[in-house]
């Protein structure tokens, strides 16, 4: 008996918490013919041979069931943009799989993560059937060439966790994108444990639906840019209490912004929650946010990336006083709308912030002094406003001394532009600068020896001809000559004006 349960516990052990156990057989069939159905013109699956598909390059087993739950075929050649010249662009290329995705991936029904992003499925839609994966807590499908609508079935997905169908960070290559048209599929209401949404640059035109708030309740990054969404923001938005990223830069939307938005509990409090899919082994965060005027990526430390990007629309109205109780916001971006009003006065309250970014609207008023206390701050950008008075100095702003910051507001003075301020005293010949003066003596000390070399100059030259002239016979004969005959066509002229 004892022999028995040593028996079942060494065959136990040796098959459950195997990672090299041989996969499913039917999930091994459904790979090579998934496998069949792509065009690898790199070769990337030439591992997937044998009977052990665990084994297969991109395929992941459980360890427990031996089922085949992660699905990671992303083009893992890095393509940027320095890659053209050095040669690398074919490469990346030829490494991008391309054909048709199989309907027989479905018989990988314990799949939890698909990873198809940075491909080229050219011109194809995003196969209705993938929203059959009821287990499914991970779907990446950016920068892979989709088209058409954003298939209803997708709201099967009532696990998925993780949803993207935007533009890659490291794709930049119009023929690599995704080309999404129509509406916001309402089917997406169903996916109450997503985290993160991110449709950005695609061609979806809708308005921003209302019920996300009372069935997205989950969500922390959520990502629209470059799209074409309309309407106002609704303030049902701001029920997303756990909202750390809202980027909805360079749509068509209008209205005011809601005076909710201190409801963003995440971007209030200056704690960092680290519940969640922080402390989770299962999938990484990759996101990639246009802060300070550069693309940065957040991954591990994403717990403090807490950033709203509406630049680019069509925003009217005064920046809500709420919006500057967002003491743990790292990014600000209001730029190019049609803001007005006056910067809010209790901007000093954006405690965390690194990057403030108001460019290019209609604000007007004076710089508040209380901006130089934000000790994070190591971006900004008012240009193009109607601000006026003095730049106020001091802590930070001393740091700031790009005078591009504050370009286009007439009516702004002082350093670091070169307009100074009314009342502002104008340096006196004691105070002026040493190279003022350096730059004067120069001059004079020129001048001095200009004036000293003149004449020694006119005397070695007139003494040359006078030599010559006087050695020389031939010459000195033809220029006594040359001055006769201009001596007589001259009085011939002069006779010939009299006598008229």
């Amino acid at each position: 008996m004892l022999l028995l349960v040593f028996l079942l516990f060494i065959c136990k052990f040796e098959y459950c918490y195997s990672y090299n156990a041989s996969c499913i057989e039917v999930e091994r069939v459904a790979l090579l013919r998934f496998k069949n159905s792509l065009i690898d013109t790199s070769n990337r699956l030439s591992s997937w041979t044998g009977l052990d598909c665990c084994a297969w390059e991109g395929v992941f087993c459980g360890s427990v069931t031996g089922h085949v739950w992660k699905l990671d075929l992303h083009n893992p050649v890095t393509y940027d943009e320095d890659d053209d010249s050095k040669g690398n662009f074919p490469n990346y290329c030829d490494n991008c799989l391309r054909g048709e995705i199989s309907h027989s991936l479905i018989n990988l029904t314990y799949l939890n993560y698909l990873d198809l992003s940075l491909n080229i499925f050219s011109e194809i839609q995003i196969p209705e059937f993938l929203g059959s994966f009821k287990n499914l807590r991970y779907l990446n499908l950016s920068s892979s060439g989709f088209v058409g609508n954003i298939p209803l079935h997708l709201g099967n997905l009532s696990r998925l966790e993780y949803l993207d169908l935007g533009r890659a960070p490291r794709d930049i290559h119009w023929w690599a994108n995704n080309k999404f048209e129509g509406g916001f599929p309402s089917s997406l209401q169903n996916l109450g444990s997503l985290v993160t949404l991110d449709l950005s640059e695609n061609g979806l035109m809708d308005v921003i639906p209302p019920w996300i708030e009372e069935n997205l309740l989950s969500l922390k990054f959520l990502n629209f840019k470059k799209n074409k969404f309309f309407g106002d923001i609704p303030f049902q938005l701001c029920f997303l209490k756990a909202l750390q990223l809202l980027n909805l830069a360079n749509n068509n939307i209008s209205g005011p912004i809601p005076r909710c938005f201190n409801n963003f509990t995440a971007m209030v409090s200056d704690s960092v929650d680290g519940s969640s899919i922080f402390n989770s082994s299962f999938y990484e965060e990759n996101i990639h946010e246009d802060i300070k005027g550069l693309k940065l990526e957040y991954t591990r430390n994403i717990r403090f990336l807490n950033s709203i990007d509406l630049s680019g629309n069509h925003i009217t109205g005064e920046i809500p006083l709420e919006v500057m109780s967002l003491r743990a916001l790292n990014n600000l971006n209001l730029s190019g709308n049609y803001l007005s009003g006056t910067i809010p006065q209790t901007i000093g309250s954006l405690s965390k912030i690194e990057s403030l970014d108001l460019s290019r609207n209609a604000l007007s008023g004076p710089i508040l002094q209380s901006l130089s206390s934000l000790n994070f701050l190591s971006y900004l950008n008012l240009s193009f406003n109607k601000l006026y008075g003095r730049i106020p100095a001091g802590h930070q702003l001393q740091t700031l001394d790009d005078p591009s910051i504050y370009i286009v507001n007439k009516g702004l003075c002082g350093v670091p532009l070169l307009k100074s301020c009314p009342g502002d005293e104008k340096p006196s010949f004691v105070n002026q600068p040493t190279e003022t003066k350096l730059i004067t003596n120069d001059d004079h000390e020129f001048l001095m020896w200009f004036y000293t070399g003149l004449g020694p100059g006119f005397f070695v030259g007139f003494i040359g001809v006078f030599c010559t002239l006087l050695f020389k016979t031939s010459w000195r004969y033809a220029y006594f000559k040359c001055l006769e005959i201009t001596f007589n066509k001259v009085l011939n002229g002069i006779s010939v004006k009299r006598n008229r």
